[in-house]
């Protein structure tokens, strides 16, 4: 094994660690005990912590967003549980483990974590639909705390209109509209803005 690493030496460093080659680096963890300690706590902060990027608007402004090198589909016992502990929620999606119901309904894109909404609806891209409408297909909603979305795909049995959204890393489901958002007062429909 010594041999193979020798073999292997780098003469560049590492993003993570300031060591010019793979032995040095076992070098060192096998000096200290709390360097290896250390070493393992930076190499899963460096994994966990997301990358900022700009995802665009409809109008073109930009929005802060993450993207989580660990964003993986959801297992399908994670999906088997969800499903039986949320038996109203139809799911339709396994999901990704790194990607909410904003961005999931907002940016459209299972790759990223929006934690805002903001331009998306202040800059123009979606105007609020009046109070007292009926939610139509493809308007998105959000709920007067900011903390959820969705976006409306139909109507149900009853003519609520049925949301597709999902909760943080969950699965992807579908609910009615009221069991997802409450009453009318608590949250607003918004509709893309056709003179963008």
């Amino acid at each position: 094994y010594n041999k193979s690493l020798q073999l292997k030496k780098q003469k560049e460093k590492s993003e993570v660690f300031s060591y010019n080659s793979d032995d040095e680096l076992i070098e060192t963890l096998l000096k200290d005990e709390d360097v290896i300690i250390n070493n393992i706590k930076t190499m899963s902060a460096k994994a966990v912590n997301p990358s900022t990027v700009i995802v665009l608007t409809p109008k073109g402004n930009g929005v802060k967003a993450y993207c989580y090198k660990e964003n993986t589909v959801n297992s399908d016992a994670y999906v088997a549980d969800f499903q039986r502990r949320y038996d109203k929620k139809k799911v339709v999606g396994h999901g990704y483990t790194k990607n909410n119901c904003h961005a999931y309904t907002w940016i459209g894109d299972h790759r990223y974590w929006l934690n805002v909404v903001g331009s998306f609806i202040t800059d123009g891209s979606y105007r609020a639909v009046a109070k007292g409408n009926l939610p139509q297909k493809y308007q998105k909603i959000i709920n007067n705390k900011g903390d959820h979305s969705g976006i409306v795909i139909g109507r149900g049995n009853t003519g609520k209109a049925i949301i597709e959204t999902k909760t943080g890393g969950s699965p992807v489901y579908q609910n009615d509209i009221g069991d997802e958002f409450g009453s009318t007062s608590e949250y607003t429909v918004y509709e893309r803005n056709s003179v963008c």
